[in-house]
């Protein structure tokens, strides 16, 4: 069957400081090109020593650092999403889920991880998969996880290992490394772009490295080389500069306004937010077109942006009504959703086979409100039924919502973790909700588990092809972290990478997972 489901990154949001009262303004076309200092040599990061028996542990920095520029003023801070999972307890451990490698810090800073291990990702020292938490390191938290892996270290130093055949880790060679390698010194943020890596610093230097890069960069480049110095904000699709210059990437990289305080963007649209105050959407042709004030929070959907004001009411600015049955005329202008709304979330992706969106709003007395296409009641918990577009209240006394994209959990005010989404039986998801069955649910049911206070839930995908089409297997897997500190996991168990010891292709209730200290 043919069928495309893909996660995206959660967009983020900020309400930055209210500066000058200005209208942004300064257009540039799209032609005119981004500016960028000449390009620097950071000095080559030390390796280091490969570790065969001992456990590593996090050295001290003794060289010099690859970023040496002193940090300024903290610049604009990037966006912060508002938060779909209760706010991370220091005195409980954090699951950090990947396609197939997986990782838990623990309260005392040490980590541990197990999955696959092909190209030494889980940093152990060896490419064979482990199927139990293995410790790895102290003092690194993983921020991105995949076949290559970076983490962050408390003082801001870049570490990475795993795949670097196409010089992922910015090393200047191509050979993959199986033990954390320390890479660059006031990290910032690392935002990965397609196959390249952007890292911004705490001074505002914006380094790149990677296939695909920056255009003003040569493609394949295999250390970082310096895009900017001055850099406050930086996606893969637009960038606040000092100053709060607003750059849009329309191929190359176009001026488009000043005196910008944030972004909430993905490939669908960009949305600025002024130093006044106002919102404003930013078009195709490079305009910006003023929307309200006293904004809240912003997500950026399917063509359109749902957002949130400080009074609680909730509001949706479309560009393209076929997704929402909104008249043309109605189209580029607030429409009204509800009020009382405490978080909004939304997600969207589509192809020319499938389309698939969803959308919550919690609101303050609790009450859990969604909307989606009707192929996708079952992932916000609508009846079957249920075909209608518009907003229905799915749960009562609510107080957090998790999603991977098939299946949603909530953690409600009597503490039960209940579940709805995609199983087995609709030949779309391995693995289970939690619930003991592989049955798909479009309403909410309890797991029996008590005192969590996150949810971890990631949607993996197989893609493949045969004589008749191409196709896609997705697997589920999910973690839930209680006020002990106990880690909880079900769902997709192939190649026992689930960490729970189990057997079981599936597992379909809550299992404890041991770590070995």
């Amino acid at each position: 069957m043919k069928r495309f489901i893909s996660f995206t990154l959660i967009l983020i949001l900020a309400l930055a400081a209210v500066g000058c009262k200005k209208t942004p303004s300064g257009e540039a076309s799209a032609s005119e090109a981004l500016n960028t200092a000449e390009p620097a040599e950071p000095t080559a990061p030390a390796e280091t020593p490969e570790v065969t028996e001992e456990p590593f542990e996090t050295p001290e920095a003794t060289e010099e650092p690859a970023v040496t520029e002193e940090p300024t003023e903290a610049p604009t801070p990037r966006p912060t999403a508002m938060p779909e999972r209760p706010a991370e307890n220091p005195e409980l451990p954090k699951v950090i889920a990947g396609e197939d490698v997986f990782f838990i810090v623990k309260p005392d800073g040490s980590l541990y991880g197990w999955g696959k291990n092909d190209y030494g990702q889980l940093g152990i020292g060896t490419t064979e998969d482990v199927s139990a938490p293995r410790f790895i390191a102290n003092g690194l938290t993983p921020v991105i996880v995949g076949e290559t892996v970076f983490a962050l270290s408390e003082d801001n130093i870049l570490w990475g290992w795993g795949r670097n055949d196409m010089g992922q880790l910015g090393l200047g060679d191509g050979e993959n490394h199986s033990r954390p390698v320390e890479l660059m010194h006031f990290v910032k943020e690392i935002i990965p772009a397609w196959d390249s890596y952007y890292v911004l610093t705490e001074s505002g230097a914006l380094y790149c490295w990677g296939l695909s890069g920056d255009p003003n960069t040569v493609d394949g480049e295999l250390e970082p080389i310096l895009v900017d110095e001055n850099v406050e904000y930086f996606s893969p699709y637009s960038m606040i500069k000092s100053g709060g210059e607003l750059w849009i990437k329309r191929g190359d990289w176009a001026k488009i306004a000043d005196d910008i305080a944030a972004v909430y963007d993905n490939r669908f649209g960009e949305y600025a937010l002024g130093t006044d105050g106002m919102l404003y959407h930013v078009s195709y042709q490079n305009g910006l077109e003023p929307i309200c004030d006293d904004i809240r929070d912003v997500k950026v959907s399917d063509r359109s942006a749902y957002i949130l004001k400080n009074d609680g009411t909730l509001w949706l600015w479309n560009t393209e009504g076929e997704y929402h049955d909104v008249p043309e005329a109605e189209l580029n202008t607030l429409t009204f959703i509800m009020d009382g709304v405490v978080e909004i979330r939304c997600d969207w992706e589509m192809d020319e086979d499938w389309g698939y969106n969803y959308n919550f709003a919690l609101k303050a007395n609790g009450e859990l409100w969604a909307w989606s296409m009707p192929y996708s009641n079952a992932v916000v918990g609508k009846p079957m039924e249920n075909s209608s577009t518009k907003p229905a209240c799915v749960a009562e006394n609510v107080k957090y919502v998790f999603t991977n994209n098939a299946q949603t959990y909530i953690i409600t005010e009597d503490d039960k973790v209940m579940a709805t989404g995609l199983a087995d039986d609709r030949d779309a998801v391995h693995g289970g909700l939690g619930d003991g069955t592989l049955e798909t649910r479009f309403g909410f049911v309890s797991l029996g588990l008590k005192g969590v206070c996150g949810i971890y839930t990631h949607l993996g995908e197989v893609f493949g092809e045969d004589e008749d089409s191409d196709w896609v297997e997705l697997y589920a897997r999910t973690f839930a972290v209680d006020e002990e500190g106990s880690i909880w996991a079900w769902g997709w168990n192939g190649d026992r990478l689930l960490g729970t010891g189990s057997s079981e292709e599936t597992v379909l209730s809550p299992e404890l997972i041991t770590i070995n200290e």
